[in-house]
């Protein structure tokens, strides 16, 4: 069906004005409906579109009946649900525009790129929580609350077009936001699709493409955000069969945004100075620390003396999770020697669902060549105050880097140290 603007809405009540969405399931139009007002028509129409209906036929049932309660306001409300031929759904309209026209005008602030999928992952959550899994995320569903809505609107409503349609839903963006293991997958649930979403839907944002390969062996070439980048490296790989919860994801959003983002966003502006610079500027600023030091190193001999008559008094035993180092040393320690219980017990939250897939990860890179047994980790504390981040250098026995993790520490209640988020990065691929 090619419906022309102004032309009458399928099933024959309402009008259509323009086409948002063309895909070889159907489409999707914006118009107005005699009862509803302002609307969305997803018409089925496709060669796909039958068996898309029909697979998802009760997930939009079900997604029908929670989007009118109200209590979940990003899920955009379906008015209708109409069976024929063509099969129509007719949405409340948002009002503004989707995703994909946004990113049209130009580059996202990181940021706000971040923040969006945020919102786009609570989307995912509230489904998530009434059964309703693969809601078919892609830019073209994702819409923006028009300027002046209520203060208490949720910024940006996902549309549903398959949910819960684990075989056809392949047909939706084609298929570019579903994990690759989706085609017969024996459990899809457990797969947690909408992770994988979220995280490449993150990754497009930042470089400003929405057509990257899926390969994401390459998010370097895409992400210069260090810490962002390895947080949304470990969402695109699976562990046990599954991608994690998407709440992970969302926690990990939350944290570069309050901890993370300043730090990431200023070193790659710093990097973009460096090369700005003339070369002789360029390595007095590089060696900057080196020079201060040569200038202050009397003072630092005297001190150096002064402290060797202090070093029995400093002498502590050992590491303890009383201290930031200690529990990052005890911490790599039980990952060093496969004690996953032991691992986790110094963990919390984050943290500690993260100690199984990097064992996994490092027992893969072992297995493949890629490193040396696990022999030790270089941690580096940086911050003060209840919570610290730590990036850590992960070598092998034959002192080989083979992996980079960052992770933040936070203070318990009894002045133990827990890891409470971890995420990891190897330096080498079968390609390199």
């Amino acid at each position: 069906m090619d419906l022309s603007q102004g032309m009458n809405a399928p099933g024959g009540e309402g009008v259509v004005e323009s086409c948002l969405v063309r895909e070889p399931w159907g489409e999707v139009w914006r118009g107005s409906h005699p009862r509803h007002g302002a609307a969305l028509f997803v018409v089925y129409t496709g060669p796909h579109g039958p068996a898309l209906f029909a697979e998802a036929l009760p997930g939009l049932r079900r997604w029908q009946q929670v989007a009118q309660s109200g209590t979940c306001p990003e899920l955009i409300a379906i008015h209708e649900i109409r069976e024929g031929s063509p099969a129509v759904v007719v949405a409340a309209d948002p009002g503004g525009p989707t995703l994909r026209e946004i990113a049209a005008k130009g580059p996202i602030e990181p940021r706000k790129a971040m923040t969006i999928v945020r919102h786009a992952a609570r989307a995912v959550l509230l489904a998530r929580s009434y059964d309703t899994q693969a809601a078919g995320l892609s830019p073209d569903l994702l819409f923006q609350a028009p300027a002046g809505s209520p203060a208490d609107a949720p910024p940006w409503r996902l549309l549903p077009v398959g949910p819960n349609a684990p075989r056809a839903i392949v047909h939706v963006a084609g298929g570019r936001y579903l994990p690759p293991e989706t085609a017969g997958h024996p459990s899809f649930l457990e797969l947690c699709p909408d992770s994988y979403g979220l995280a490449w839907l993150a990754v497009e944002l930042i470089a400003g493409d929405f057509m990257l390969p899926r390969d994401h062996t390459r998010i370097k070439e895409w992400i210069p955000y260090a810490r962002l980048r390895t947080m949304l490296a470990n969402g695109l790989t699976p562990a046990k069969g599954s991608y994690g919860d998407p709440k992970l994801i969302q926690l990990g959003i939350d944290r570069w945004l309050k901890t993370e983002a300043v730090e990431d966003i200023a070193e790659v502006e710093a990097a973009k100075r460096a090369t700005e610079r003339p070369p002789a500027l360029n390595w007095i600023h590089q060696h900057r620390r080196t020079l201060i030091q040569a200038g202050v190193g009397v003072l630092v001999l005297l001190v150096i003396l002064c402290g060797i008559y202090a070093v029995p008094r400093m002498l502590t035993p050992g590491n303890t999770t009383k201290t930031p180092y200690g529990v990052t040393n005890l911490f790599f320690e039980a990952l060093v020697a496969r004690d996953a219980n032991k691992a986790r017990g110094l963990a919390q939250g984050e943290g500690a669902g993260q100690v199984d897939r990097i064992l996994e990860e490092i027992a893969r890179m072992e297995r493949d060549g890629l490193a040396s047994p696990f022999a030790k980790a270089v941690p580096q504390v940086a911050g003060a105050g209840p919570a610290r981040t730590v990036k850590v250098d992960l070598k092998g026995k034959n002192n080989d880097l083979f992996m980079i993790a960052e992770m933040t520490i936070r203070e318990t209640a009894t002045g133990d140290w827990k890891v409470d988020t971890l995420f990891f990065e190897p330096t080498r691929t079968k390609e390199n």
